[in-house]
């Protein structure tokens, strides 16, 4: 077995340990690991990142049902409209986007705007964890239209870089007015709702279905071990605090999203 197969292997371990810490973070930090370590093709991973994900989830939401840290309402509501968007990006807008983009004068190719916008929004939201004020409690309702607002927000952007929203969604229920544990697990249950049906979409994306389908072996090894990265994560979760696990996360989506930004623009 290469080396490098290895690391990607103790790579998705790692990854199910952030997912299980942090509730998010699985698919922003498995598309570099499917791109840079096994060689799948960029749009490819996105969907490989979705089952991936939306496995490993389902597992964190199940170990953390005795603990009373679901806020199962919440998160209904705001899954609704993040799945249903996020499909309808999957199923109906990503097949029909053209392979080069144009921007003025210059010719992007479609893999290399995902991978660069999916940089961006890991800098942008983990600046907004690390310097934003902790609001582990609101007293005040978060209005359902927000509510609503936040959930297509975040479908749109999960559905184009075909993450879970995790790193996007747990920032988003804080606002809402939940403790960061308890958006933590809850998150979680909308990751795994949301990457489900998202990746149940690209079977209509002759790109990520065509030559052959998915790479299943692949895919069930990896997401074997991410599971079982999930439930090391959620057992160490509830002897971190709370603060800590954001700042943590933070940093760790500051320094992957920048990787992924600097090389695709060939910083390095």
């Amino acid at each position: 077995m290469d080396l490098i197969v290895i690391v990607g292997y103790l790579c998705s371990i790692l990854i199910g340990i952030v997912l299980g810490l942090v509730g998010g973070g699985g698919s922003i930090l498995s598309m570099p690991v499917l791109i840079y370590l096994f060689s799948v093709n960029e749009e490819v991973s996105t969907s490989y990142s979705l089952f991936i994900v939306g496995m490993s989830s389902l597992i964190g939401v199940l170990q953390r049902l005795k603990f009373n840290l679901l806020a199962v309402r919440e998160g209904l509501i705001f899954a609704i409209p993040s799945t249903i968007t996020a499909f309808f990006m999957r199923s109906l807008i990503m097949p029909n986007i053209p392979e080069a983009l144009h921007f003025f004068d210059t010719t992007v190719e479609k893999d290399t705007v995902i991978v660069i916008l999916l940089g961006v929004l890991m800098m942008f939201t983990s600046l907004k964890m690390l310097i934003g004020k902790d609001t582990n409690e609101n007293n005040k309702k978060t209005p359902l239209s927000l509510v609503i607002a936040l959930g297509i927000a975040v479908g749109v952007l999960a559905g184009f870089v075909g993450a879970g929203g995790g790193f996007l969604i747990v920032p988003a229920l804080i606002f809402m007015g939940l403790p960061i544990k308890k958006a933590i697990s809850t998150s979680m249950l909308v990751v795994t709702i949301q990457s489900c049906v998202a990746f149940l979409g690209d079977f209509n994306n002759p790109k990520i279905m065509g030559e052959g389908g998915l790479d299943w072996s692949l895919l069930l090894v990896l997401t074997g071990l991410t599971v079982g990265g999930v439930i090391i994560g959620g057992i160490f979760s509830k002897k971190i605090d709370g603060s800590v696990l954001k700042k943590g996360f933070g940093v760790l989506i500051l320094l992957v999203g920048g990787f992924l930004v600097m090389d695709k623009l060939h910083l390095f």
